[in-house]
C-alpha cells in the first residue's frame, strides 16, 4: 500500500497519514481511522518513504581504518551505542588501512541519504589532497576521530598523541630511564604527532633522541623485529614506548626470550590502553587514549551538528598514563 491507498480508505489526506507515520500529532478520531487500515493490512512503512518526508534517514556512516584493532573496534562500538540512544541506525565501514578505499563507500553511503559520517582514524588526513571527495562531502555533517578533514561542515576530536608521548618519557626519566626508544608502525599524523613529543621530551630532558625511533611493520612481529634489531646490535637500551599496544606485545616477547625481567631491567610501554595491555604478561603500562569518552563526545557533538545547534567546537583530550607492570 502506499499513503494514497491508506488515505483514500482512511478518509483524509495523504499528507496528513504522512505526519502520522513521522509521530506528528493529528486529530484522535483520524488516528484511530488511520490504526485501523494500518492493522487491516499490516501495513508497515517504510522506512526510505518516512525519510523523504521528514528529510531525515535516522541512519549515520561510521568508516573506521581496520574494525579488528580493539580501540577502533571499542570507539566503532560505542559509537553504535551511542547513536541508537538517539535513534539512529548506523553502517559502518571498514577500510582496512587503505584511506582511498573509504571513496567508494562515501559515494555509497551519500546514496543512502545518511544523516552523517564519522572517520575514525587520523588516516583520513589524506583525503584532504582529494578535490573530488572533498566536493562529496561538502554538504553533509561530519566528524572525524583524532584527525582532520578541512571543510566548514567538518568537526574533530584529537588525542594529544604528543602530550601522551611526553608523558611516557617523563614517567620513564623520572625512573631513571635515559636510553629510550620509541618504536612506530605508520605515518599517519597520529604516529607523527607521538614522533613530535618523543622529541620535545628527550630534547628536554638533553637525552639522546636521533636514531631512538625505529619505523618497523605493524603487528606483534614489527615489535619483535624492533626490539631484535636493538638488543643484536647491542645497544644500550633501558625503555621502549611503542605507539600501539600491539607492537609493545611484541617487545615484551622478544625481551623475555632473551631472558630480560620487562619492568626491572627494561621498561615497555604502549599506546592506546587496549585489551592487550591486560592480557600481556606482565601486563602492560600503557597511554590511554580513551576511545570510549572520544566516542560519546564525538556522537554528542554530530547530534548537535546534525540539529544545527551552534558554537560546536573540535576538541583536544589530554591522555593518561596508566601504570601497571612493564614499566
Amino acid at each position: 500500500m502506499t499513503i494514497y491507498d491508506i488515505a483514500k480508505e482512511a478518509k483524509t489526506s495523504p499528507s496528513t497519514v504522512s505526519r502520522y507515520l513521522n509521530n506528528i500529532k493529528i486529530r484522535e478520531d483520524t488516528k484511530t481511522r488511520i490504526e485501523e487500515v494500518l492493522k487491516k493490512y499490516n501495513f508497515k512503512p517504510n522506512a526510505m518513504a518516512r525519510g523523504l518526508v521528514s528529510k531525515s534517514m535516522k541512519t549515520i556512516g561510521i568508516i573506521t581504518v581496520d574494525i579488528r584493532e580493539p580501540h577502533y573496534a571499542t570507539t566503532a562500538y560505542t559509537f553504535e551505542q551511542e547513536f541508537r540512544k538517539r535513534g539512529y541506525n548506523i553502517i559502518i565501514c571498514n577500510i582496512s588501512g587503505n584511506a582511498y578505499k573509504s571513496v567508494d563507500y562515501i559515494k555509497r553511503l551519500l546514496s543512502y541519504h545518511v544523516d552523517g559520517i564519522v572517520f575514525i582514524g587520523s588516516i583520513f588526513n589524506e583525503l584532504n589532497e582529494n578535490f573530488e571527495v572533498l566536493n562529496m562531502l561538502k554538504r553533509i555533517p561530519i566528524v572525524v576521530a583524532n584527525g582532520k578533514i578541512s571543510l566548514p561542515n567538518a568537526y574533530s576530536l584529537f588525542s594529544d598523541d604528543a602530550y601522551g608521548c611526553e608523558i611516557a618519557v617523563n614517567y620513564l626519566y623520572e625512573k631513571g630511564r635515559k636510553n629510550i626508544y620509541l618504536v612506530r608502525d605508520a605515518n599517519t599524523d597520529s604516529a607523527l604527532r607521538k614522533v613530535s613529543g618523543f622529541e620535545l621530551a628527550m630534547e628536554r630532558y638533553h637525552l639522546e633522541s636521533d636514531n631512538h625511533i625505529l619505523k618497523i611493520n605493524h603487528g606483534i612481529e614489527g615489535g619483535e623485529e624492533a626490539c631484535e634489531n636493538i638488543l643484536s646490535k647491542n645497544i644500550k637500551v633501558d625503555a621502549f614506548i611503542c605507539s600501539e599496544d600491539i607492537l609493545a606485545v611484541g617487545v615484551v616477547n622478544k625481551l623475555k626470550e632473551h631472558g630480560y625481567k620487562v619492568g626491572k631491567d627494561i621498561d615497555v610501554i604502549g599506546f592506546n590502553n587496549t585489551i592487550y595491555a591486560k592480557m600481556t604478561v606482565p601486563q602492560l603500562t600503557s597511554v590511554d587514549t580513551k576511545p570510549t569518552l572520544q566516542a560519546e563526545l564525538i556522537s554528542e557533538m554530530l547530534d548537535k551538528i546534525i540539529n544545527n545547534e551552534k558554537n560546536i567546537e573540535s576538541i583536544s583530550l589530554k591522555p593518561e598514563l596508566v601504570i601497571r607492570e612493564t614499566a
